[in-house]
Order: C-alpha cells, then structure tokens, then sequence
C-alpha cells in the first residue's frame, strides 16, 4: 500500500489524478520524503499477558515473524522491545508482563504500562481462553482509563487457546471447534467483554477468541488489531501482515476432497 503511493509520487510528471487533486512537483517531492519516512517507521505493539499465554506464538502467527517459542518457564520482569523482521517487514513488539502475580510486582508493571502505552499504536493483551479470573485487568483497565493513560479504542483482548476450551473437544479433522465447543467459546467471548465493559468502553468485536498454535481465527485477531490502531497507521499493520494458514493444519485428504482431486 505504502509502496505504490511512493511509487506514484516518484513519477517525474505530476500524475492526472494528482494534478486534478491541485498537486506539484514539489508538493510530490514533500510528500514523498514523509510516505519514506512513515514506511520506515515499524507497526509498535505492546504485548501484554503472562508467560504460558503463547505471545510468542501470536506474533509468529499474525507475521510470520520467525519468533523463538520457549516453552521453558520464565518471567517477564519488565518491558522489552524487540524489532522482528516478519516475512513482509519489521514490526517493533514491546513484550509486557501480566498481573496479578504479585501485589508490589503488580505496582511495578502499572508504572511500566503507564509509561509504554501511550507511545503504541496498539495494546494487544493475550489470555488464556479458559482463565476466568479477570479481576486484576478489570482493576488495572479502570485505574489505567481513568488516568487517561490509555484509550480504550486502542485495545485488543486476545483470548488465545481455544482449542483447550472445554466443554467441547476440537476438530483435527477440519482443525475447527466442535459445535459443542464453539458454543463454550462464544459464551466465554461474550463474559469477557460483559465484564471488561463494566470498567470501559471496550469497542465492538475487540475481545478475539482463536487460537495461534492451530492458526484459527487469527486473520479476525488482525483486523481488529487495525481496527484498533490510529486510521493514519492502519496501512502499517496491514502492509506487514502474513498470518498463517489454517488449512494447513487441516487433513489433507478432506482439502483434496474439496478440491475435486
């Protein structure tokens, strides 16, 4: 998307839906070195959640970003800032730790979300599909709102696991939930966002059931992450994403099935 407005205010003439648009050369020349400058500057996410939440396999799954997944355990302590080149270009994720595992750690990671958030174009904060105790986030998200540390528009709720989501049992076969769990899915979508909309004013279709590791529902995870950012920055997230293909995981004899083959 970047990339061809760079390219049409490359052209030596003024092209005609430009100049109908009342543009120069010169003007062209401006707007140029501001497109290159803002294909230059990397989507910024914050990743919150604690460790176990497959934040890792997240990015992988929206970028293919190549991202080492550890499964061995471990803390974030404090924010860091990573730069990932994914298959269409660099994202900047500032992975957060979550809450609630300690009440003087949980000041300290206040004072890190009040600080690192407000510079983000947007918060993506992963749970586990089955954990229910949001008490901690329903604090924090009020404290955080109330202090104008944070937009609510600007946030995504990314409910990761639900493959695991019982009861119910997922589908190998066509790597989809059963109908049994898609229903547990759907009401554990709906509690969330009951309860995150008790403390503000989450926007529609910002609480994302799916699941990275199956690469279920992550294109819908995506879009409400561009949904989330600032219009003038959407293109970013968009012109890097490469999520992973769902089918791939699905049998291959039913794909040649479908497939007429």
């Amino acid at each position: 998307m970047i990339q061809r407005l760079i390219d049409l205010l490359s052209s030596e003439e003024v092209p005609a839906p430009l100049r109908a648009l009342g543009l120069s050369r010169e003007k062209m020349r401006l707007l140029k070195v501001e497109a290159e400058k803002a294909a230059n500057m990397p989507p910024r996410i914050a990743l919150i959640g604690e460790t176990g939440v497959g934040k890792s396999t997240t990015i992988n799954a929206l970028f293919n970003a190549g991202r080492p997944v550890s499964h061995t355990e471990a803390c974030t302590k404090a924010d860091a800032e990573v730069r990932y080149t994914g298959s269409k270009g660099a994202i900047d994720v500032v992975d957060m730790p979550g809450i609630g595992e300690d009440v003087e750690a949980d000041k300290a990671h206040l004072d890190t979300y009040r600080r690192v958030l407000p510079t983000v174009d947007v918060i993506l904060w992963v749970l586990k599909a089955d954990n229910r105790a949001m008490t901690n986030i329903q604090h924090v998200l009020r404290e955080l709102v109330v202090e104008k540390a944070i937009e609510p528009r600007h946030i995504v709720i990314g409910l990761n696991q639900v493959d695991l989501v019982q009861p119910g049992a997922w589908n190998t076969t066509i790597n989809m939930p059963s109908l049994e769990q898609e229903e547990s899915i759907n009401a554990r979508t709906r509690d969330i966002e009951q309860k995150l909309r008790r403390v503000c004013a989450l926007p529609e279709e910002r609480v994302v059931p799916y699941s990275a590791i199956k690469a279920y529902a992550t294109e819908r995870l995506l879009q409400a992450m561009i949904d989330a950012c600032d219009r003038k920055r959407q293109w970013a997230l968009f012109d890097r994403a490469d999520c992973a293909d769902f089918t791939s995981l699905v049998d291959p004899t039913l794909l040649k099935l479908a497939g007429g083959n």
